[in-house]
């Protein structure tokens, strides 16, 4: 719209001054709306052709296959973890039994757990006391007892001469020992003097 259309309509100049600020006011709203259109274009244009890129960057690639791998990973890392944790077992168990039989006094700790049935002491709800329950049966059966330290002896006790009824020393006879009217003690008199009796 021109002013001089305006004028020909009629129009005074105040009036063609109110149009044509109304009418601009109009198209500064369209032209606002232009220009937030094209902005909006712009991004969105800019976004496709980043997409485009980033899509390229994919062809040729083999999706189920980057899947497959990525399944393949998941079960090795829950593997190497779950073989972690057997191992930490395994020696938190094997610390146990050095330790079992540490405390009962072992001497061959690789050859007392050679007699334990590891298998089932593994699966035991109570391992702990379990063990300690098979390393002591082993310290007190017949054919291992062996592989333990067995407390100290006691010493041997001394006879008392009948006649005199003091411990005998040093000057021990044949005679003083055969004297003895206890035969248990005798006896072990006799064991100690062998050198008398020959």
């Amino acid at each position: 719209m021109k002013t001089d259309e305006l004028k020909e309509k009629g129009l005074t100049e105040e009036q063609i001054a109110f149009v044509m600020a109304e009418n601009g006011k109009d198209i500064g709203k369209v032209q606002k709306k232009l220009d937030d259109m094209t902005a909006e274009r712009d991004k969105e244009a800019t976004r496709a052709t980043t997409a485009e890129e980033t899509l390229k960057k994919f062809e040729g690639v083999d999706v189920e296959a980057i899947k497959k791998d990525l399944a393949d990973w998941k079960t090795k890392a829950e593997k190497a973890e779950s073989d972690y944790a057997a191992k930490i077992a395994e020696r938190d168990f094997d610390d146990m039994i050095k330790d079992a039989i540490s405390s009962a006094n072992g001497l061959n700790a690789k050859a007392i757990k050679a007699l334990l049935d590891t298998d089932a002491l593994k699966a035991s709800k109570n391992q702990k006391e379990d063990v300690a329950a098979a390393i002591k049966a082993l310290s007190e059966a017949e054919d291992s007892k062996m592989l333990f330290k067995q407390p100290e002896a006691k010493a041997p006790a001394k006879f008392t001469s009948t006649s005199t009824g003091s411990a005998t020393g040093g000057n021990v006879t044949k005679e003083s020992i055969m004297a003895i009217k206890d035969r248990g003690e005798r006896l072990q008199a006799i064991s100690q003097h062998k050198d008398l009796f020959q």
